[in-house]
């Protein structure tokens, strides 16, 4: 299970051991705005989008997304009131 949480601007607080290993980014870049670089560049525009209107919303919402030069992606279900995201691999 991936697992991330961030703050009302969407940058990055905390991610678990898998998300780092999928993402491969260390701590240190994905943290901010830097875990914008493991999503794939076709994908990052919608989740973004798709990202502020569940904060704007206050409500869950649920998007599949692909890590950047991988053929992993995965379901993010992520929840603007609780800050997180848990997330399905799929490979």
């Amino acid at each position: 299970m991936l697992a991330w949480s961030w703050s009302s601007d969407g940058s990055a607080e905390s991610f678990n051991r898998c998300w780092l290993e999928y993402s491969g980014l260390s701590v240190e870049e994905a943290l901010g705005t830097g875990w914008k670089a493991a999503i794939h560049p076709d994908d990052l525009r919608r989740m973004m989008e798709t990202f502020q209107k569940s904060f704007a919303q206050h409500g869950p919402s649920r998007l599949k997304v692909a890590f950047a030069g991988s053929m992993v992606s995965f379901t993010t279900s992520f929840s603007a009131a609780n800050h997180c995201a848990m997330n399905r691999v799929e490979l």
